[in-house]
């Protein structure tokens, strides 16, 4: 993790930097512009360690086991703990909104699909659909029970 001097900026310069940052991250037009910056910005490090945080924060809100999102993301279980503790208390945050709303996105287009599936794999009735329909409701358990 990189380390921050020890002289202090002034709170005004800090809230330039901080315009500038944010005005650089939102005036990028697609995915690949956004990732290209952050990797001008980020080490490999900090942009995992970020992903995983904004994962974990994710997987709690789904209501994940804490042990399998130890086990799914590779991180200790005190580190799980503290993001759960911080979502009891910080219910206003501006990213467990958006993930929140990304959640809603994810259970409305998984009752489409399931509602699709049911529709046009019906087992018994054409050959196939029987392996196809154990294998759409394997992978729908594993992602309920991983989250990912």
């Amino acid at each position: 993790m990189s380390r921050i001097s020890r002289h202090k900026l002034s709170n005004e310069k800090l809230e330039i930097i901080f315009d500038l940052f944010i005005n650089v991250l939102t005036q990028k037009k697609s995915k690949q512009d956004l990732l290209s910056v952050l990797d001008c910005l980020l080490s490999p490090v900090e942009k995992i360690m970020i992903a995983k945080r904004v994962a974990i924060y994710f997987l709690l809100l789904k209501n994940i086991n804490q042990h399998q999102i130890c086990l799914t993301l590779k991180i200790s279980s005190s580190t799980v703990n503290k993001f759960a503790s911080l979502i009891k208390f910080e219910e206003n945050n501006a990213l467990l909104i958006l993930l929140k709303h990304n959640i809603k996105k994810e259970k409305i287009a998984g009752y489409f699909e399931d509602m699709l599936t049911h529709l046009l794999l019906q087992p018994g009735i054409k050959i196939g659909h029987h392996k196809i329909f154990s294998q759409y409701k394997y992978q729908k358990r594993k992602k309920e029970l991983e989250g990912l």
